[in-house]
């Protein structure tokens, strides 16, 4: 899945802490080339994971 650009990357829900819903959403494409509107949401994930997958 890519998102403006960047590549989407997947987390296991085991591994979410918290997850909220911010209410907008954006569009994205999936691995088809076919365009998707997703939602977008804040989340809480342990350190060490936000730091293997790049997010900080």
């Amino acid at each position: 899945m890519s998102i403006n650009g960047r590549r989407a990357l997947w987390i296991a829900r085991s591994q979410i802490k918290s997850y909220h819903l911010i209410g907008t959403s954006t569009e994205g494409t999936d691995q088809n080339g076919v365009r998707k509107r997703l939602p977008l949401a804040n989340m809480t994930v342990p350190e060490w994971l936000a730091r293997d997958r790049g997010f900080i």
